[in-house]
């Protein structure tokens, strides 16, 4: 068990002294940040790990989900180099995505398994993290777009010896 320390400062008197940055939503764990998730609002109180400047926070991801008005600190995202929380070295791959993966979301951890005969399929990566889903540039109903995920670097070899034509599967764990 830790012990955290919060320094509140006070300003007394007159008009809020202190810039914050506040979420304009509810967003869950994984989120890229763009500048319409953020608002900056003035405020008496401030602590350590606080933003005043919403800019600097454009394209980092939410290391866990946060409520409409929370104020953003530090601890809320990840590190710059780390997209899986529980994964520190993470390696990011982007796969391309089917009907298995049309309704995945930031935040899901999939197994992937490739069918590699008509009969079976092998399980290529597991507890893989799901960065960002892409959209596909085309409108028609059999192109799903493209998934980034976070997996250990030791599956990457292993999902590169199938190339893009494979027929992935996706299996949804959470």
């Amino acid at each position: 068990m830790g012990l955290a320390i919060v320094l509140l400062v006070n300003h007394t008197g007159g008009s809020p002294k202190y810039r914050l940055v506040i979420t304009t939503g509810n967003f869950l764990a994984g989120r890229k940040i763009s500048s319409a998730d953020l608002k900056v609002v003035q405020s008496d109180l401030t602590w350590s790990g606080t933003f005043s400047a919403a800019e600097k926070l454009v394209g980092r991801r939410l290391r866990v989900s946060i409520q409409t008005g929370q104020p953003l600190v530090s601890n809320d995202l990840l590190g710059r180099q780390s997209y899986d929380p529980r994964n520190r070295n993470c390696v990011l791959v982007t796969l391309p995505s089917n009907v298995s993966g049309s309704n995945l979301t930031i935040g899901n951890r999939v197994d992937i398994f490739v069918a590699t005969d008509g009969q079976t399929a092998e399980k290529i990566a597991s507890s893989a993290y799901v960065v960002d889903t892409l959209a596909s540039a085309s409108s028609s109903s059999a192109s799903y777009g493209r998934v980034l995920l976070a997996v250990n670097p030791n599956e990457v070899q292993q999902i590169a010896t199938y190339g893009e034509s494979a027929q992935l599967t996706y299996a949804l764990l959470n």
